[in-house]
């Protein structure tokens, strides 16, 4: 009987001391803007309250105007629609210390410079970078808070970042990590 009992507070202890490399609740925002043209500010993150899938923290984002536009969307090829001005998912969704978001940028006047701007909402900022691929040969990192800038050649630009998270160096970095502390 007395084995039961410490097998059982020896497993509470584990779920208690094992924490995700995420926060439960955070937010960033994306804001972009060329010479000329402003987009609307966008969101992403994570909520702990946010569903797998579509719920009330994701926004559309509302169909391109006729003309003199600089528009940006989160794309999410496995939701429709799957152009979103607020990109918050489910913290179920991660399974390691980065998560992936693919963007969009069109614009009826191509031939400039879009400066992309990336702030947090909530927790540190220090806990975490941004690493942007498919604008360049290499991926490159951003701090957050920061900015890069993209050249706008074609009406349409791809692109994805990363959020990673970078904690202090002495937290494990992903659930496989604090599951080997256990091993």
């Amino acid at each position: 009987m007395r084995y039961a009992g410490m097998k059982y507070w020896l497993v509470l202890c584990v779920l208690i001391t094992a924490s995700p490399c995420f926060a439960d609740n955070v937010q960033f925002t994306l804001e972009a803007s060329t010479p000329t043209h402003s987009a609307a500010t966008h969101m992403f993150g994570w909520h702990s309250d946010a569903a797998t899938g579509v719920d009330v923290l994701d926004i559309p984002e509302p169909p391109l105007p006729p003309n003199d536009y600089l528009a940006f969307a989160f794309i999410r090829n496995d939701l429709t629609p799957n152009r979103w001005r607020a990109d918050i998912r489910s913290l179920a969704d991660f399974d390691d210390s980065m998560e992936h978001w693919d963007i969009r940028v069109q614009t009826d006047a191509p031939a400039a410079t879009c400066v992309v701007s990336i702030t947090m909402e909530t927790d540190d900022p220090a806990l975490y970078i941004m690493r942007v691929s498919g604008l360049t040969d290499t991926p490159f990192t951003v701090n957050i808070p920061g900015q890069f800038s993209i050249d706008l050649v074609d009406a349409t630009t791809d692109f994805g970042f990363n959020v990673v998270s970078v904690g202090t160096p002495n937290e494990p970095k992903s659930w496989s990590a604090i599951k080997g502390i256990y091993r």
